[in-house]
């Protein structure tokens, strides 16, 4: 009767996770972050059959379209520009091998928004550039940590304090400037 009683509440449990109403919907891409790649167990399935791609790719391009966004999970499709790898669709668990870079707004600056919307209150802002006190893609990788729509919630650590917010000017591939 226990086993019963435990089946039901982690079937319960797992029909929240993935239930319509907590799923927001995406319009993201990102990139793995190689080293964090590696060391991911959680995902094992997944690396299992893309992790040859993955090397081979050598975190060049290895671009994925975010899907759908849950409490835990990114409903994602690998590989969303590359014609010669035919890939399926999966629920990876959120971890810390998903990136993008930042890009600059209309004023040249980098902003994270407190929601998915430009007229939320800002929660950092700074030029970008290529000084070495300016924001951009070759000294900073965003964290993805969910999605809505086009926005994408990141988590940046800038002079070692952590800023969690949202943006909408992101580039999705380490391969590229986005320009």
């Amino acid at each position: 009767m226990d086993k019963i009683i435990t089946t039901i509440i982690l079937l319960l449990v797992c029909s929240d996770t993935f239930s319509q109403d907590s799923l927001a919907q995406c319009k993201c891409r990102a990139y793995f972050g190689d080293k964090e790649m590696k060391k991911d167990t959680i995902n094992k399935d997944f690396y299992s059959k893309y992790d040859k791609i993955i090397t081979k790719l050598n975190e060049e391009c290895n671009d994925i379209k975010i899907l759908k966004d849950s409490a835990d999970y990114f409903y994602i499709q690998p590989f969303y520009d590359l014609k010669k790898h035919t890939t399926e669709k999966y629920w990876l668990k959120k971890n810390s091998q998903f990136f993008v870079n930042p890009l600059s707004d209309e004023s040249n600056n980098f902003v994270l928004y407190s929601d998915h919307d430009s007229k939320s209150k800002k929660i950092f802002t700074h030029s970008y550039g290529y000084e070495k006190t300016q924001i951009n893609q070759t000294n900073v990788r965003l964290k993805v940590l969910g999605c809505f729509n086009d926005w994408l919630k990141v988590s940046l650590t800038y002079k070692g304090k952590e800023y969690i917010g949202w943006t909408k000017r992101y580039c999705p591939l380490s391969c590229t400037t986005c320009t």
